[in-house]
């Protein structure tokens, strides 16, 4: 909303999905909630040829530090999400339009179901339930817990 108040639609959507990408590349390519200057402009140059699009790096950087979507090290030369809950709701989208595009292909979604007492997993898996308005997936977790639980005789 910040973006799209201060941005023509175009920019600010080519800006959401750039994000949903950043989150992609940090948490399942290189498994970091922060990147060097480095990594930012190699994640730059990936995208921009992966979407066919140029995005100017300095500006979509500047452009969601001023949203408070990405933040910049005080102290060091890092970028990373504002918070955990913005880089889990980014990652979700990514995977939420990777499942529309092949319902088959659950391999990320798998990673995270694996690891959902880990980290931002739980966090990532209820903001997958409401964007695609699917309570399944909670309670597909509820069930398994139910089950691993009741080994033990806690059920």
């Amino acid at each position: 909303a910040i973006l799209s108040a201060c941005y023509p639609e175009s920019t600010a959507n080519k800006n959401l999905l750039a994000l949903e990408f950043l989150a992609d590349y940090m948490y399942f390519k290189l498994g970091t909630e922060k990147l060097t200057i480095s990594d930012f402009e190699e994640f730059v140059k990936i995208y921009n040829e992966k979407k066919k699009t140029t995005i100017n790096g300095k500006q979509f950087l500047e452009t969601c530090v001023k949203a408070n979507i990405l933040k910049q090290g005080e102290e060091s030369f890092d970028i990373g999400f504002y918070d955990k809950n913005t880089y889990a709701y980014f990652v979700a989208k990514y995977l939420s339009r990777e499942l529309e595009k092949n319902p088959d292909n659950t391999e990320k979604l798998l990673y995270v179901m694996n690891r959902i007492c880990f980290g931002i997993n739980e966090t990532i898996i209820l903001f997958l339930s409401f964007i695609r308005s699917n309570t399944r997936i909670i309670m597909k977790i509820a069930y398994k817990a139910f089950d691993l639980l009741k080994r033990f005789g806690l059920y």
